[in-house]
Parts: structure tokens; sequence; C-alpha cells
């Protein structure tokens, strides 16, 4: 249940620091694009989707950028193409390279001429298959130069165990990193994370949010309580569950925000994020 994430932050960026398949959100390839020289255009920075097993899967493209945008944007969209109110991950494959398909179970699986062949392997990642002709209609944003690309589509919500859960309300460990790369956070933390689900004595919840500082902080005064409730207000604009659980619970369903030194040998002793 563990996965390691890209830091926010490149200065607290450390050898093997890499990224997997948690979906790269919009939220946080604008502020990516924005820390390079080059102007930060999101079409600038893309993602790539692999394994040790199936080697290169994926890609992103200008394409699928833009129409990964439409569909966080269009929630009419997003419902008729993928069925779901989270923005996902969407990235171009080569079906002749590797061949993706969804299982009942609503997991991908690969077929590689690999060394070792793969005949249907269970990547254990969530998601699903979009044909160049089911999104051939949809409107997109594309910038002069800018060109489509006519192959499928794989569209990823990453492993399950991703999240927590406040009062039954799903928290995605997305909308977690989301909130992180905004300026007034992103500057002091190393985007490294903890998000679990607490038991109190009494039977109440506590989301719990443990977060790693930046190399060259070690406090940060009273700035906790502001980014709890500043996360809460991120997480109701995300899920309607978690505004229905802020309105019948208050400050009960704020997130509980710690924080801990810049490689804390308990909570942060390597790359892997974690989630319960």
């Amino acid at each position: 249940t563990d996965a390691s994430l890209g830091v926010t932050n490149p200065r607290n960026a450390r050898p093997g620091d890499t990224a997997t398949a948690l979906p790269v959100t919009l939220h946080y390839q604008e502020p990516v694009a924005g820390g390079f020289a080059f102007g930060g255009d999101i079409f600038d920075v893309i993602s790539l989707l692999g394994s040790a097993d199936a080697g290169l899967i994926g890609f992103e493209s200008n394409h699928s950028i833009a129409l990964r945008n439409t569909i966080a944007k269009d929630a009419i969209v997003r419902r008729s193409l993928i069925h779901n109110d989270r923005v996902p991950a969407l990235l171009h494959f080569d079906p002749c390279h590797r061949f993706l398909e969804s299982s009942d179970a609503g997991k991908l699986l690969i077929t590689a001429d690999r060394t070792i062949p793969l005949i249907r392997y269970d990547t254990l990642d969530f998601g699903g298959i979009l044909s160049s002709k089911l999104t051939a209609g949809v409107p997109l944003e594309l910038t002069d130069g800018k060109s489509t690309i006519h192959l499928p589509l794989v569209y990823l919500f990453g492993r399950g165990a991703k999240s927590a859960t406040i009062y039954g309300a799903n928290i995605h460990a997305e909308w977690v990193q989301e909130f992180l790369v905004e300026s007034s956070v992103r500057s002091c933390t190393s985007g490294r994370f903890q998000l679990e689900t607490n038991w109190l004595p009494s039977c109440d919840q506590r989301l719990l949010i443990r977060i790693e500082l930046g190399r060259d902080y070690k406090a940060i005064g009273d700035e906790t309580e502001k980014w709890s409730e500043s996360l809460a207000t991120h997480l109701r604009s995300r899920s309607t569950e978690y505004s229905r659980i802020s309105e019948e619970y208050g400050e009960r369903s704020f997130p509980l925000i710690t924080v801990h030194n810049y490689g804390c040998a308990e909570y942060f002793p390597s790359i892997q994020k974690k989630y319960s």
C-alpha cells in the first residue's frame, strides 16, 4: 500500500525520489511547470506510465493534457467518459506495443511481448480505456501548433489503497497532493506526507495527515491550524461526500495536520508515502 511521489518543491528533492501511478492533476502540473525558466506552459511538462515488469506503457501528449483539463472542468464530460467524479491521469498508449484492457473489477490488465511474456497481467491499478473515436467529439483547448494523436487512452486512478476515510467519505491522496503545491504551503514543505484515519476512544474519527517540512524549516508556528482550515475548504471543493460530512460534523471533520522535520526517522525515513 506504500507508494513514492515526486516532491512538490525541487529544492527538497533527494536521490531516488520518483513518481508513481498517483494521478497527475492540473493543480499539480501547473506549479511544476511554473518552476522552470522556459515559461510554465503545462504542455511543457508530461508524465510517463511504466513499470519494472512492462517497461514504458503510456505517455502524455498535448492532446491528452488538453482532454484531461476538459474532463476536470466539465462534470458532464467527466461522467460520460469515465463515470466518476475523480479526475484521473490520462495517457496515450500504443496497443501494438503494450495492449491494455480493463477487467470486470475495474483494474487495468496489460499484455506485452517481453522476455517473460505478460498475458492479461493485473497491474493492480484502477482505471479504464478510452478509444480515440469515443473522445473525438470532446472540445479541447489546444494552442496553435498543438495537434491531436489518434491513439487510445488509458485513464488511471492508481491503487485503491491510496485513500483514507472520514465518517464514510473517501479522501484521496491526490487531493492532499494538490493542497501541498499551493504557493503558501509548497515553500516550506518537501511534499511528502502520510494520510490515515484515526479512531478516538469516543469512537469519533479524525483524518490525520503528517507532513514533512522542507530542508530549511524546523517549525512553522501556528500555520498547521490555518492549513487544516484551508485543506478542509479544498476537500469540500473536491468531494460532495466530504461537504456533507463537514456540514454535519463541523470542525470534527477538519484534518488534523502534524508536521515533522525533514528526514524524520520515525515517519519519513525513506521515499515511501503511506496511506491507511
